[in-house]
């Protein structure tokens, strides 16, 4: 989940063990650094400083950066001296870093939090409005390849899902010049009312954004803020609601099969390898196209019923989740990675890629609630 970017750092000051100067350039910031020792009774002190020169558009965040920058060099550098502290007086077994597995985990507990008290989740149904079991019958009337790939998630025999808790990992960017930022999402899908509330937090050079995309009663909304003060992103309207309805049909034929069988979806045969899907709700409908391998899993989801958020407002243009790659899990299957691009005039624009991991799907459940997400497997995307 590490971000990559084009830097070069020079060293500036070296007299060992007293100092150690860089100066660091990156496209978007010059950095001045300077760690300084010194002996003292019993120990060591070590001074740091630094200074950033933001480029761009940048500088109008320099006062946010700067405090956000001097609060993570404090938690580095008492991390290291805890750690430092402890070894003197442990077993080496007994060291363990000190806070980057646990500030990974809080920060993901934060966002389920974030999720489990949304009202919008909470306002929707604890329980399926039926609970009969998938026939053959429900399946006679699809094209081929589409009734083999809800036959491969092993919808028949089996109640159809209706509601999905993601836990999603990965990497996202906003432009192909930009570095990729490590990125982490909760969501929670319901089929009963047909909405999905998706919280995604990214870490972006250091300050956290967090984003939060919905589609609750026929309306999409996007809402993004910077350090939770900089309004980043924000989206209502026609584009949004079309937008986001696709959305929730790409996490459906993905990670839900059966939640298909149960909503007003038309299906039509395109080749072999290939049928169009289309979802209506809210007085709209939305159409994509699923491509599947032989053995009935989808390889790619397209769609012309999204909007690019271009300079001079929303373009629609076409849409694409390939997946990367399937796992069997308990006999069934779900995507192990999948990406998320953009067809632009000007070529392809890969922004989001994501991973899945086995418990980090939980299906037929209740909104969350809030606390600590409860680890587990409930239901797989597709059985073999």
């Amino acid at each position: 989940m590490g971000r990559t970017a084009d830097m070069q750092s020079t060293c500036t000051g070296y007299d060992r063990p007293r100092l150690l100067a860089t100066t660091t350039t990156m496209k978007q910031a010059d950095f001045d650094y300077t760690l300084a020792f010194e002996p003292i009774a019993g120990g060591t002190r070590m001074r740091w400083s630094g200074d950033v020169q933001l480029k761009g558009a940048f500088r109008l965040l320099r006062p946010l950066i700067i405090w956000m920058g001097r609060r993570q060099e404090r938690r580095i550098w008492e991390n290291l001296k805890d750690l430092l502290e402890r070894a003197n007086n442990a077993s080496p077994q007994d060291v363990r870093p000190p806070a980057c597995a646990p500030a990974i985990k809080h920060r993901a507990t934060r966002l389920f939090r974030r999720l489990a008290t949304d009202p919008d989740v909470a306002g929707l149904p604890a329980t399926p409005e039926s609970a009969d079991d998938v026939s053959d019958h429900d399946l006679a009337a699809l094209p081929d390849t589409a009734r083999l790939y809800l036959e491969k998630a092993g919808a028949i025999d089996h109640p159809a899902d209706w509601s999905l808790q993601l836990h999603s990992r990965g990497t996202f960017r906003l432009k192909r010049s930009w570095p990729w930022m490590p990125c982490e999402a909760w969501q929670y899908n319901s089929a009963v009312d047909v909405a999905r509330v998706f919280w995604m937090r990214i870490d972006a050079w250091g300050l956290p954004m967090v984003g939060r995309d919905s589609y609750v009663r026929g309306r999409g909304d996007l809402h993004g803020r910077l350090a939770g003060l900089l309004t980043v992103a924000h989206g209502t309207g026609a584009a949004y609601d079309v937008g986001e309805l696709v959305t929730f049909l790409n996490d459906a034929v993905l990670f839900a099969p059966s939640m298909l069988l149960r909503l007003p979806v038309s299906w039509a045969a395109i080749s072999d390898r290939t049928f169009e899907i289309t979802l209506a709700d809210g007085g709209r409908h939305v159409t994509a196209r699923v491509t599947v391998d032989d053995r009935g899993l989808p390889t790619d989801f397209s769609t012309e019923d999204r909007y690019f958020d271009a300079a001079d407002g929303p373009v629609r243009c076409r849409w694409r989740t390939p997946v990367e790659g399937w796992r069997e899990v308990g006999g069934r299957w779900q995507p192990s990675a999948a990406s998320a691009v953009w067809e632009l005039t000007d070529g392809p624009l890969i922004y989001a890629r994501f991973t899945w991991r086995p418990g980090d799907i939980r299906y037929n459940i209740a909104p969350p609630a809030a606390g600590v997400p409860v680890a587990g497997l409930r239901g797989i995307a597709l059985r073999s």
